[in-house]
């Protein structure tokens, strides 16, 4: 839509007409070319018919919001002055010795529950809704466009909507019950000196006229393109004589065209000059005295579901597929006198049916003698087409095996392993397996039974894990400090509230074939220590961290809010040497998404809770380096347990199938690390801390998540990354003492595995009381 300019036109908040009222004489933006006043009282709501010279409603100028006519009310407008902008509702300028425009005409919606009506006078016939173009006054070319466009009711006139220059809609749906009409097209996308079009077009009621049903583009000017056409109604009709119910010319592009009802002309129901990309044909495509399809542009795919033998002449599409809208019901081609050549042959079903070996006879018989390049594989699947009579004129498909591990095969092929036991229960079930019937490639069908699988592929208790470990490594730190060379005069024997906050970011890479993930964690840590007699420290803190998490493939995703109460000591054995414990409590709940984009289309949620418990304990011995540094070797010993609870994910009806109930799940790990510290006094009040140690889980398993289809099928388990066992912790951080006892420090820690790297920075603060 035109961005608003500050000029003498102004946007519109709403633009409504309905009968009775279409706007006030007095405006210059939207006019009403009634024989009496309509609307003086400024509503944009008609509720009586209203009829004009050239047009009932115009949109001049302006970038207006909402055109509404009501139910049984008829805005008509006719051509008896010929201006270019006659019709019931037109765009652009005024009519005869109007100023040229300087501003695009545009509506975002026009809703029609009544009659639009382009009537004839004086043997001039207006149309329904005028979209043309009209020059700025430099020359340059200005847009009308209507940004949605429904229909309930009718719309006709010599061309039910007429689109000239550059002239655009953005969706049009005419809705069933509902016509488009015109005497010559019910809707002309034409020639201009500019490009005209629309985006998308859904047509469930009647589209017809009587010269072409839908005309894109005729020869010369600027090009037309209709980016996709969906029609589950009727294109074209022979009661009103259409010649083509959809004609291209060379200027003219159809990117997709879906058809699961009818298109019909007495010539031919499809007149192709130009391009179309694709048709999907599910339902008839007929011509009375001609084809279905009268090819003499390009037409790249072609897939058929048409039974009665859709005929075809000129140019061959490049791919053809024969279309199974059941396991005995198969579309067929008859291709016209010539001989013919297909680039392409291969087969497609419909959603919720399976192959089927066996022959299918005359999927296409062809006038002349046809040859084909080549055949497109399915995974799992052999078929051949038979040349009957060995002339090339009638062919018999035979599909001759169709495998019962077709989803199963692919995943081993591709080392798909976390996908292979889901892969194996899809097999075996035939409801589940209708799912995957029309995907055609090993990669296909192995990516879809990965997203099929449960969230983040079984990763998240891990995520918990490292969630955890982030509140870990600040208790660690913590005790460190206390543990560590005194900055100026404050003794450790006070007591201590301190609190910390800290960011996270997470990095797992792919590993084995199974998908990593990346994500971020933020969150703070409250405590409270100090000595309980000589040589001995407790303290308590509650931890909060939030966690997000993204699968590397961004189809899965999940937030982790985690909450941990921990209790920690030490103990010191003598002047050097101290032991020190810890233990947390945790709980979290996790929030997750998994979208599919096949088998199925939609998403499912995830929502359950965790419980966590982590104990932990270390010793370490100081020796100086000087008197301002120290080292501390240091040795430690790390279990911990996530228990998840079992869940039902939550969906639409469309993937409802391959939603999962998941089993209750544990993960566990023991760590033995060692490490060392080092502390440098920078000054009085400043010191320098860094760490560095290594450990080894070894517990060191997959997470694995047993579940089940609530479409049906056995139970299957599914292993999420393994990680390596090796772990490499750093870190480095500074501390400074203020005044009154308070302490603030600074860090950044860094933990790896192989293909997997966790980096935080956190800020702490210390006041001693």
């Amino acid at each position: 839509m035109p961005t608003k300019t500050t000029h003498t036109s102004f946007r519109l908040s709403t633009l409504s007409i309905a009968i009775a009222s279409i706007l006030g004489a007095g405006s210059a933006n939207v006019s009403a070319a009634c024989p009496e006043e309509m609307g003086a009282n400024g509503t944009y709501t008609a509720t009586a018919d209203c009829a004009g010279n050239d047009f009932a409603v115009r949109i001049n100028n302006v970038a207006a919001d909402t055109l509404t006519v009501d139910n049984n009310v008829t805005l008509a407008g006719n051509g008896l002055t010929g201006q270019a902008d006659y019709g019931a509702v037109a765009f652009g300028t005024a009519g005869s010795g109007a100023p040229l425009p300087e501003y695009d005409s545009s509506l975002v919606s026009l809703i029609n529950n009544g009659d639009i009506l382009g009537e004839a006078t004086n043997g001039v016939t207006g149309v329904g809704i005028n979209l043309w173009g009209d020059f700025k006054s430099d020359g340059t070319i200005l847009k009308t466009h209507i940004q949605e466009l429904t229909n309930n009711g009718r719309i006709s006139g010599e061309h039910g909507i007429l689109m000239i220059n550059a002239a655009t809609i953005g969706t049009l749906r005419n809705n069933a019950g509902a016509t488009i009409y015109g005497s010559t097209n019910g809707i002309l996308a034409s020639y201009g000196y500019s490009s005209a079009g629309i985006g998308t077009l859904i047509n469930d009621g009647s589209i017809s006229g009587g010269g072409n049903a839908i005309t894109v583009a005729q020869s010369g000017g600027g090009s037309v393109t209709f980016d996709e056409i969906v029609n589950n109604g009727s294109i074209g009709k022979a009661s009103d004589g259409t010649t083509y119910g959809i004609s291209t010319a060379s200027n003219g592009t159809i990117t997709t065209l879906t058809n699961t009802g009818s298109i019909h002309g007495s010539q031919h129901g499809i007149n192709n000059q130009g391009t179309i990309t694709t048709i999907n044909n599910y339902g008839t495509i007929t011509g009375t005295n001609g084809k279905g399809i009268f090819n003499k542009g390009t037409i790249t795919t072609l897939v058929n579901g048409q039974t009665n033998a859709l005929q075809y002449n000129s140019n061959a599409p490049q791919k053809y597929y024969t279309y199974f809208s059941d396991s005995s019901t198969y579309g067929k081609v008859h291709f016209g006198l010539i001989d013919y050549t297909l680039d392409t042959y291969g087969l497609r079903i419909a959603d919720g049916e399976n192959w089927v070996d066996g022959t299918y006879e005359a999927v296409i018989d062809s006038g002349g003698a046809l040859t084909i390049n080549n055949f497109e594989p399915i995974s799992g699947v052999t078929y051949r087409l038979v040349d009957r009579n060995g002339d090339g004129l009638i062919w018999d498909l035979v599909i001759g095996e169709v495998s019962e591990s077709r989803v199963y095969d692919s995943t081993k092929s591709l080392r798909n392993t976390p996908a292979g036991p889901a892969a194996q229960v899809i097999d075996g079930d035939s409801t589940l397996l209708s799912h995957f019937a029309n995907l055609t490639t090993e990669k296909q069908l192995s990516d879809a039974a990965t997203q099929v699988l449960p969230l983040l592929t079984g990763a998240t208790p891990q995520v918990i894990v490292n969630a955890m470990g982030n509140t870990n490594r600040v208790v660690r730190a913590r005790q460190a400090v206390n543990r560590g060379m005194n900055s100026g005069d404050t003794l450790m024997t006070e007591k201590h509230v301190w609190a910390k906050i800290y960011g996270t970011q997470h990095n797992q890479d792919d590993r084995d074939n199974v998908t990593g993930y990346d994500g971020h964690s933020k969150g703070m840590v409250f405590g409270l220590d100090g000595d309980l007699n000589n040589g001995t420290q407790l303290g308590a803190a509650f931890a909060y961290g939030n966690t997000n998490v993204t699968s590397n493939t961004n189809l899965n995703s999940a937030e982790i809010d985690s909450y941990q109460l921990v209790g920690y000591g030490s103990y010191d054995v003598n002047d050097r040497m101290e032991v020190s414990a810890q233990a947390d409590l945790g709980m979290s709940k996790t929030d997750g998404e998994r979208t599919m984009v096949s088998p199925v289309t939609g998403k499912a949620h995830a929502d359950y809770d965790s419980t966590s418990v982590h104990l932990g304990a270390g010793i370490v011995r100081d020796f100086d380096l000087s008197a301002r540094t120290e080292i501390a070797p240091t040795a430690r010993i790390d279990y911990t347990r996530v228990d998840s609870d079992s869940y039902t994910e939550t969906g639409s009806t469309a993937v409802n199938p391959f939603l999962n109930r998941v089993e209750s799940t544990t993960v566990e790990a023991l760590e033995l690390g060692l490490g060392a510290e080092l502390d440098h006094q920078i000054s009085d009040n400043t010191r320098l801390e860094a760490d560095l140690a290594v450990a080894y889980d070894t517990i060191n398993e997959a997470s694995t998540i047993t579940s089940s289809f609530v479409g049906g099928g056995a139970s299957f388990t599914t292993t999420g990354i393994k990680p390596d066992p090796w772990i490499t912790r750093a870190g480095l951080g500074f501390t400074t003492s203020l005044q009154g006892g308070a302490e603030i420090s600074a860090r950044y820690d860094a933990e790896t595995r192989s293909d997997f790297l966790d980096q935080t920075a956190s800020l702490e603060v210390r006041q001693a009381f």
